[in-house]
């Protein structure tokens, strides 16, 4: 299934629309609000129906935002170290970053984290539909939590 999306980034008019697309997983779709050090919850469960560069063959949730033209680059954090007690995959993908690899995950963060994960990426400048996905390594799910900073 493909969604178009038409919504205003200020005042109405003429518009262009540009058509990207990024898969969404078999859990639930939201919108993921801009924010610094939110945190979000959840819970995967099921068969996951997408697979990453990261060990990443659980279920998946997914949150979806967009960004508008003139909109600059910016910095994406997210982490479930502390916030689940399985073993989590997280991923980021922009459709407008393909050209230097769609993807940033992170499976097993390590040191205090251990088998949660923390990601860091840039969101690409201008118009474009990103998502982060939250996925289980060899097919863990489970209850979560996310703290996030998106622009």
């Amino acid at each position: 299934d493909y969604y178009l999306l038409l919504s205003g980034c200020g005042e109405g008019g003429p518009s262009t629309i540009r058509f990207q697309h990024l898969p969404v997983g078999n859990g639930p779709l939201a919108a993921l609000p801009a924010g610094t050090a939110a945190v979000l919850s959840g819970t995967t469960a099921g068969t996951g129906t997408l697979t990453g560069t990261c060990c990443s063959s659980g279920p998946e949730n997914t949150y979806l935002w967009y960004t508008c033209q003139g909109a600059t680059a910016a910095t994406f954090l997210a982490s479930t170290c502390g916030r689940a007690t399985w073993d989590t995959s997280l991923s980021q993908r922009s459709a407008a970053r393909a050209a230097t690899g769609i993807e940033v995950c992170n499976d097993d963060a390590g040191g205090t984290c251990g088998a949660r994960s923390q990601i860091g990426s840039t969101i690409p400048a201008g118009p474009g539909i990103h998502a982060l996905y939250v996925d289980g390594c060899l097919s863990q799910s489970g209850a979560y939590g996310v703290q996030y900073t998106r622009p």
